[in-house]
């Protein structure tokens, strides 16, 4: 092919804006299907579910949303100003509602495929549909990603039982659970969560429980640590109850999983911390009830409830100052306890000149930058990478392979330990 670029033109015109970072890689085709579709890299190659035949002329919508997601991928910081450029291009070239199903499709399928993609497609359902402003002869985006994940809950049952379309299950049961923390709806003059995400999330929680494998509990731990209470709650809320019925059911069934040897014992612990932790209401203590403080403590120095409980009878200003105490329980002073005076401190202070006032401390400064760089290097490796860096000590088991992962992922493939 020959060009006809000069050095010597009056200007330069490019090409579209968008898919240039993208379009250096061939587009990969996912089949039909429910778990026929490995799991999306977005590192790589964003890989969209095709599921009609496009042209070249109807594929910008796409590639806009491809870009957006794998620009999103690798600054995530910059989600706002991703989703409000998004926003932007989607109502000006969404001119089919066909159009706006491709944009489902595609968020759709990278939140249940991708898990790290989960949350920020959740909030993506969301924002795309506070703000695209699409035609009446348009269905709603929320119905949209509602009408594929409603696809997913009725044929839980047969899903569960093929092992490449349980993937997609599992990973349809997470996005539910980010699509009821981010979503909301007015009812009756107050902002609540939408209930049919519970409703859907609770039935297909129920067909991964009742299928115990590892990877299933270990979806569902996940999801428990992630918004188990405020499951619980809402679940208690709508049943006027204690315990949530559904919850129970679930935990019921996890009871026989941290005996069974063929479950992974990473994810049997997982789920003895979870039942220990359901047990004390999620970790929610009971509040200890309040005290009056003695007559012989002044109520100005007292810190905690009590003391603000006092205070407020007594009408004396309450204060954050300090409160020394010695081994029998005595209020004490500052310099008793062994803290110097603060006026000789401010007095000190105020000997220094404007800017000299830890100039004594550069040296310590200068130890400290060679401590840290001994860490850098100790924590990331002499190249500085994260292919060398060691896991702590005391990571939890589920911390540590997610690490292996990423190392992994990061082109590291070499034993960390």
């Amino acid at each position: 092919m020959a060009f006809k670029l000069s050095a010597g033109a009056k200007e330069f015109v490019p090409g579209k804006p968008w898919g240039a970072a993208m379009n250096s890689q061939p587009q990969q085709q996912k089949p039909q299907g429910y778990g026929d579709a490995p799991p999306v890299d977005v590192y790589n190659q964003y890989a969209g579910p095709p599921s009609r035949s496009r042209n070249a002329a109807e594929g910008d919508h796409i590639q806009i949303v491809q870009d957006t997601i794998y620009q999103m991928s690798l600054s995530p910081g910059n989600y706002d100003e991703f989703m409000r450029d998004l926003v932007d291009m989607l109502n000006t070239s969404l001119t089919d509602p066909r159009q706006l199903e491709d944009v489902a499709d595609i968020v759709f399928d990278q939140s249940v495929l991708e898990p790290n993609f989960t949350y920020t497609g959740a909030r993506m359902c969301e924002y795309l549909h506070k703000h695209l402003m699409l035609k009446e002869t348009f269905a709603d985006f929320r119905k949209q990603i509602n009408k594929r994940a409603k696809d997913i809950c009725v044929n839980r049952n047969i899903m569960v039982k093929h092992p490449e379309d349980v993937h997609r299950l599992r990973g349809a049961t997470r996005f539910l659970t980010e699509l009821f923390l981010n979503s909301e709806v007015m009812v009756e003059g107050q902002i609540k969560r939408i209930d049919v995400y519970r409703i859907a999330q609770k039935q297909m929680m129920e067909t991964l429980s009742s299928n115990p494998t590892t990877e299933n509990f270990k979806c569902l731990g996940q999801i428990f640590k992630l918004a188990g209470k405020l499951i619980e709650d809402f679940d208690r809320e709508k049943e006027k109850t204690k315990y949530a019925s559904a919850v129970t059911q679930v935990f019921n069934n996890a009871k026989n999983v941290v005996i069974d040897a063929s479950i992974d014992r990473d994810v049997r612990q997982m789920w003895l911390q979870l039942i220990e932790r359901r047990a004390c209401d999620w970790g929610r203590a009971k509040n200890s009830p309040l005290v009056a403080p003695p007559a012989s403590v002044p109520a100005t120095i007292q810190s905690g409830p009590p003391a603000v409980a006092a205070a407020a009878a007594a009408d004396v200003p309450f204060t954050n100052e300090p409160v020394f105490f010695s081994p029998d329980g005595k209020i004490i002073s500052a310099a008793e306890a062994g803290f110097s005076n603060v006026d000789d401190f401010e007095r000190e202070y105020e000997a220094y000149g404007p800017g000299d006032a830890f100039d004594q401390y550069d040296d310590d400064a200068d130890d400290y930058k060679q401590i840290e760089e001994a860490i850098a290097a100790a924590t990331l490796g002499p190249g500085g990478d994260y292919g060398s860096m060691q896991p702590y000590d005391d990571w939890d088991p589920e911390v540590e392979a997610a690490f292996e992962q990423f190392q992994q992922e990061s082109g590291y493939h070499g034993d960390y330990r």
